[in-house]
Parts: C-alpha cells; sequence; structure tokens
C-alpha cells in the first residue's frame, strides 16, 4: 500500500530479475516486487513505480473474481514486461503486457497476477484438464510452461520459430508443443531467452548421420588425419 513497513523474519528463497523489474519469493510463498509498474508488470494493480520490494497481495481469475485465498507461490519469474507465477497447486498466474505472452487468450493487459485458466493442444483443442505445471518461464515476449507428464506449452510471439510449433505463428493460449509428444521425448527443464527457447530432457537420444566419408594422410604430420567430405 506504499506504507514502509517493518517487515522482520522475511526469508527470501528465490528471486528473477527481468529487464525492468525484480521478483522475490519468501519461504512462506509470498511475493513481493519492485521497479518500473507499467503495464501492470509488478502485480500491485496499478502502474506505480516500487523503489522497495512490496507485497504483491492480490490473486485474481481470469473474471476478475478476487476471492483467492490460501494461494501459496512456489516459483516466480520476471520476463520483458511480464511476470509470471506457480502456486503450489501448479496453476499459474501473470500479469503485465497483454499479448499472447501472458496466456489469458485476450490482448488486455492484467495488473494483478491472473490465473490462466485455458491450455491447448496444437490442434486447438481446449479441452485439456487436470494439466498441472511444474515450471515457468516468463521470457521477452514468450512464456514456457512444463507440465507433470514433461509436456511443453508456450505461447507470445512466434516469430523465429521461438515458440517451437515448427512455424512462426503466435499463440494466445499456452500451446501444447507437438515435436516431443510425436517423438516421445520427455523435458525436464524449460528456459527462455530473447528470441529462442531451449529444453532438457533426461531422455537418452541418440542419433546417426551417415555420409560418405573419405580419410585423408598428412605427409607433414603423421599424427593427423582430415575427415573429408563433413560439412
Amino acid at each position: 500500500n506504499g506504507t514502509s513497513i517493518n517487515y522482520t523474519n522475511i526469508t527470501i528463497s528465490q528471486i528473477s530479475a527481468g529487464f525492468y523489474h525484480s521478483i522475490f519469493l519468501d519461504t512462506n510463498g509470498n511475493v513481493y516486487s519492485c521497479g518500473r509498474g507499467s503495464n501492470g508488470i509488478l502485480g500491485h494493480g496499478d502502474t506505480s513505480n516500487k523503489y522497495t520490494p512490496t507485497l504483491i497481495q492480490t490473486f485474481t481469475d481470469s473474471n476478475g473474481d478476487t476471492n483467492y485465498t490460501n494461494i501459496t507461490i512456489t516459483q516466480i519469474s520476471a520476463g520483458f514486461y511480464h511476470s509470471m507465477f506457480l502456486d503450489t497447486n501448479g496453476n499459474v498466474y501473470s500479469c503485465g503486457y497483454g499479448d499472447g505472452r501472458l496466456g489469458q487468450g485476450s490482448n488486455g493487459h492484467k495488473y494483478n497476477p491472473t490465473l490462466i485458466q485455458t491450455f491447448t493442444d496444437s490442434n486447438g483443442d481446449t479441452n485439456y484438464t487436470n494439466i498441472t505445471i511444474t515450471q515457468i518461464s516468463a521470457d521477452y515476449d514468450h512464456s514456457i510452461y512444463l507440465d507433470t507428464n514433461g509436456r511443453v506449452y508456450s505461447s507470445g510471439y512466434g516469430g523465429d520459430g521461438r515458440l517451437g510449433h515448427g512455424n512462426t505463428s503466435s499463440k494466445s493460449t499456452p500451446t501444447l508443443i507437438q515435436y516431443f509428444v510425436t517423438n516421445n521425448i520427455t523435458i525436464s527443464q524449460v528456459y527462455g531467452g530473447n528470441e529462442h527457447s531451449i529444453f532438457l530432457s533426461n531422455d537418452l537420444y541418440v542419433a546417426t548421420i551417415e555420409y560418405p566419408a573419405q580419410w585423408t594422410y598428412s605427409d607433414t604430420d603423421a599424427s593427423v588425419y582430415h575427415l573429408g567430405n563433413v560439412g
């Protein structure tokens, strides 16, 4: 509320620095933020800047219902102009600049952390129930979500293929990356950069490439060989 409070015995367990703001998670599952407040990226219900870490007091569903009590946040991620929060039940909340990066299915800015209610498959089917998210990554202009089954979803700007859907289309809701499902690849960790995304799998993956290679001998150094026809 802008009032200086003597917060004692606060133990921070996780931090995330975005482009213009920072987020802090304490051991009780409370979240604090500070920095530029543009587009609601701090989650305080307005666009005011905060010069000290300030408690985020309101979480809401996509309809604006703020009767969300007993929410305990376990993971935070700060992007370029948005913030994401994961709770103990595997639900994801987002706030900030209102394009697809928020995963809310609309272009309106969100000034409080707002529940993402819809996940879709690669064909647009929204009948995805019992999805529990275990990891989030808020990136430059896109977001990535990992569920308990090792499946990955992404939303936001699709330029340069950063969403992983095999094209440059943007997504307004978290959409399943079909490539991993088709190839039976289970992902254990996700991370998004400025204009790209990376994924870690614990699966053993072996690839072989066959081509007509030619070994050649060096007259000047008997220990040096060159593998020809390698691009």
